[in-house]
């Protein structure tokens, strides 16, 4: 689990409110991209926020790939919020993964056998959780 989180007692129906909010949603640089989307599951699931500090800091590609960078890489973010990557196979509902499609990293959040990841221009999609390379605990 990282950083001293706890899922709270209703994580499952906050993680599915979450996914089911995000279905129709658009994605967007800055609010409704694969770093928030994550960020925002796991708000809802321990009420940590991880996404605060970025808040307003991009809108646009460049602006998140300059971040991004800055900040060491997508897996270097998720490692310093959630704390150590697991293998893939013990990652279970709820938990953040990485998948690496049309080379850009992107995080999603698993919703059992899929991960669910927002994408330009589709908004959600989900990706077998096999396609994923990296996984950390919530």
């Amino acid at each position: 689990m990282g950083q001293g989180m706890k899922r709270r007692d209703d994580w499952p129906h906050q993680l599915a409110d979450c996914i089911k909010g995000a279905l129709e949603r658009p994605f967007c640089w800055g609010s409704f991209d694969c770093c928030f989307f994550a960020a925002a599951a796991v708000q809802a699931m321990t009420g940590v926020d991880f996404a605060a500090p970025y808040q307003g800091r991009y809108q646009t590609a460049i602006g998140a790939a300059r971040l991004i960078n800055k900040l060491g890489g997508v897996q270097a973010i998720a490692t310093a919020a959630l704390g150590l990557p697991i293998d893939v196979r013990q990652a279970g509902r709820g938990d953040v993964l990485m998948v690496t499609r049309d080379g850009q990293q992107s995080l999603g959040v698993c919703t059992g056998k899929s991960v669910a990841f927002p994408t330009l221009p589709a908004g959600l999609v989900f990706v077998p959780l096999t396609q994923c390379e990296c996984a950390w605990r919530v």
